[in-house]
């Protein structure tokens, strides 16, 4: 039942858990995601709402976590290169159960267990997007650790030769 629930409401929900996911921004970033739609001049709008959209499928279609990792890395990559803190960066996941339960308050009479599965499966996609974003920011902080190597020997190098031309 539940699942035919998600089925019917995809669009609503999905416009619902854009919008909240999108309301992590500053103002200005929010009116720019919601306005500019090419996802070659915004593809923080794309990489976001095409990311929702395969988590969202996936947890319809089987709720299997490994049909929602490639959503997932989506988004999270972008958060992660932003610099949200983790709670911050995933937070949409917290809202997505949020809408469903809003949703469901309007009279779908869903079985508890139904519920239940849903609620263990968010929380799996959670503890998987954690991950993500760890490893994201690990490789961030790697990148930074070369680039500041690379200038330090760089600058030596500079320092080598300005002293060897001195002499």
């Amino acid at each position: 039942m539940l699942q035919k629930y998600l089925r019917q409401q995809r669009e609503i929900i999905l416009k619902k858990w854009f919008d909240l996911t999108v309301s992590a921004y500053e103002p200005e970033m929010i009116r720019f995601i919601q306005r500019v739609k090419n996802p070659f001049a915004n593809p923080v709008r794309h990489s976001i709402s095409s990311g929702l959209e395969k988590i969202y499928d996936g947890i319809v279609k089987n709720m299997q976590i490994d049909s929602c990792l490639e959503g997932l890395e989506e988004i999270i990559k972008v958060r992660a290169v932003q610099s949200f803190k983790p709670s911050h960066a995933l937070s949409f996941l917290y809202a997505l159960k949020d809408i469903v339960r809003e949703g469901l308050k309007k009279g779908d009479d869903i079985p508890t267990e139904e519920l239940n599965r849903f609620d263990k499966y968010m929380d799996q996609i959670m503890g998987m997007a954690f991950d993500i974003y760890c490893d994201c920011r690990e490789k961030i902080f790697d990148i930074r650790v070369a680039e500041t190597v690379s200038r330090s020997r760089r600058a030596f190098g500079l320092l080598e030769r300005r002293k060897e031309e001195n002499r």
